[in-house]
């Protein structure tokens, strides 16, 4: 139960079988024993590392030479070296002044915490065991937690939970153990806008570096479909020195013709790679152990691919729509528009998380150049939908890893203007393209999703008229969105 994940309290709880205690001060660090910690110290620091790191510029370098390389002498300088390297994890950071903790790029190794800052851990069914869970007094989060809305999605909304007394650490803030706080830590400089060449050099070889690193520790396995995301994974993986199989799962809803079937076969025959199409059928909700149920909040009952074992990684290409502009190019968001944007039904609770969302971030990040949507897509989206997935993954015991959960190289995408890296018309991933694939003609000729829908939107966004349509859209929803909750 509780498969990699932790708990950190100032209680000593003994408890939890297959768990293992490291004493941190005053408190008390358990952890699942197969979940992989690494520990620094020095005569003024002690950094506690829940998970794992990958250097793209040294492949070869393990968790602890990485922690080692890191010469911050304070917090912010070692949140700035960290924010370097690809990984999935939880940090815990204790000097003379300073107890925090924070987690990776977007949030994929979790950290739940009460609001008296007690407890912290990776479930709030974990946080539990150490504070018991007080239920919501507000009728509009009692509405919204009871709803078929949440009942269906099963996912989290802003930094709230279930229960009021369990808060959740979204993206790019951290947690200050000894203050009682919770502080944004990034961004806090103003975005530099690089020419879209720069970008795309650089980011294809910290991406082909990224996997090679993941490949010196790992067997993996790596989907390939259709479109950008999984086609510049591929490309970069062709020169790692480990294990890596190339596959595409066939859904009831596909057949033998389906872009995502036909467009890898040919990419992937043009680099002599085996590429398998497995037919996979969702799993049964019976067929999930009682140890699953238990250890997740509202577990969704997930399908990964039956390739997927214990003893190798499922790379995905999740956490690079951070930089592809998915939400659009609207102005002047309210936060009604931010909840239909993220597919809620009509309720109040999410338009007020989201109101006082835009509010800090709109003082937090004045002027400093980042789009609000790229940043709510960061926070929002990754923090509560794709980490959430992560954690079911690890309770069946199947790893999952997306190599672009990268601050430096999420930061170092958002540097290219909105205009060039669009979700349809993306020129930030066709450059990347051109340079992982050493300028071939034919790679460069497969077409991208080439999908009705996607081919006209395409077109609209070439003419340019998709903005004006996208927006017209998202208001005429919003006035619905409202005119329900009258």
């Amino acid at each position: 139960m509780f498969r990699k994940q932790f708990l950190l309290t100032s209680k000593d709880i003994s408890s939890f079988d297959g768990f293992d205690t490291i004493k941190i001060g005053t408190y008390y660090l358990h952890h699942h024993i197969d979940l992989r910690v690494s520990t620094v110290k020095t005569k003024d620091i002690e950094v506690y590392l829940l998970g794992s790191l990958y250097s793209w510029e040294h492949p070869a370098l393990k968790d602890s030479e990485i922690l080692n390389s890191i010469s911050g002498s304070n917090l912010n300088d070692f949140l700035v070296e960290i924010s370097q390297f690809y990984g999935e994890y939880v940090i815990i950071y204790k000097d003379q002044k300073e107890f925090v903790l924070f987690n990776d790029a977007c949030a994929q190794n979790e950290i739940y915490y009460d609001k008296n800052f007690e407890a912290f851990g990776t479930q709030p069914k974990i946080i539990n065991a150490a504070i018991p869970h007080e239920p919501h007094s507000n009728i509009d989060a009692i509405n919204y937690y009871e709803s078929n809305h949440f009942k269906k999605k099963r996912l989290f909304v802003g930094d709230t939970t279930h229960v009021n007394n369990v808060k959740h650490l979204l993206a790019n803030h951290y947690i200050n153990v000894y203050a009682k706080t919770v502080k944004r830590f990034f961004p806090v400089l103003k975005k530099e806008e690089l020419p879209l060449d720069v970008v795309a050099k650089k980011a294809s070889k910290i991406i082909k570096g990224y996997l090679e690193a993941i490949s010196q520790r790992h067997d993996i396995i790596l989907p390939v479909t259709g479109g950008y995301d999984s086609r510049i994974l591929f490309l970069a993986s062709q020169e790692v020195t480990g294990t890596c199989k190339y596959f595409v799962s066939k859904h009831s809803h596909m057949d033998a013709k389906h872009n995502d079937i036909t467009i890898p076969k040919k990419l992937t025959a043009l680099y002599n790679k085996e590429f398998l199409v497995i037919e996979e059928i969702d799993t049964p909700q019976q067929a999930f152990k009682k140890e699953y149920i238990d250890s997740i909040d509202f577990p969704r009952y997930i399908t990964i691919s039956s390739l997927a074992k214990p003893d190798n990684v499922l790379l995905n290409a999740n956490i690079s729509e951070v930089s592809s502009c998915l939400l659009g190019y609207h102005k002047k968001i309210t936060p009604v528009d931010l909840a239909v944007l993220k597919d809620h039904s009509p309720a109040l609770f999410p338009i007020n998380q989201y109101k006082n969302w835009l509010k800090r971030i709109t003082n937090q990040t004045a002027l400093l150049n980042y789009n609000i949507l790229d940043l709510f897509y960061w926070e929002e989206f990754e923090s509560n939908w794709v980490a959430k997935l992560k954690t079911e993954g690890n309770a069946i015991d199947v790893t999952v890893m997306s190599p672009f959960n990268s601050r430096y190289l999420l930061n170092l995408m958002l540097s290219v203007k909105r205009s060039q890296r669009g979700v349809f018309n993306n020129r930030l991933y066709d450059r990347i393209i051109f340079y992982l694939s050493n300028n071939n003609k034919v790679v460069l000729n497969l077409p991208i999703n080439p999908d009705l829908k996607t081919k006209i939107y395409r077109l609209m966004s070439k003419l340019g008229v998709l903005n004006t349509y996208q927006t017209y859209k998202l208001k005429k929803k919003s006035k619905f969105f409202l005119e329900k909750l009258k």
